[in-house]
């Protein structure tokens, strides 16, 4: 299993940080957990792309599984929308389906909704 951010190495178990790619390899059986900490409670958005594999996500709370995705994004991508709690601190699975082996990019954002978006 390898995981690497734009430029820079992320080992696993390294926080996950918004708005920066991670580039996700994993072997048969493997899966690569990250922490995330939000620093506010609001909705999140994480999703998978440049791949042709099958990218599969879990976020846990403790040993609770509050959020999973799998092939609701384009081309077998996940795309995940959850409500996290600032201040506590979630591991986020990132494996393929089946536990099968594969690559591919993935992202969390906040999620904007358009009711937050002021025109002038």
């Amino acid at each position: 299993m390898s995981v690497s951010g734009i430029g820079v190495f992320a080992a696993e178990g390294d926080t996950l940080v918004l708005d920066t790619p991670i580039s996700v390899s994993v072997g048969n059986g493997e899966v690569a957990d990250f922490t995330f900490t939000p620093d506010e409670t609001c909705k999140y958005t994480f999703y998978s792309y440049d791949t042709f594999d099958d990218p599969y996500l879990e976020i846990f709370n403790g040993s609770t599984k509050v959020a999973y995705r799998n092939d609701n994004g384009y081309n077998n991508n996940f795309l995940l929308h959850v409500e996290l709690t600032e201040d506590v601190t979630y591991t986020v699975r990132a494996r393929c389906y089946n536990r099968q082996a594969g690559s591919y990019t993935m992202i969390a954002q906040k999620t904007v909704n358009a009711t937050d978006i002021e025109f002038s």
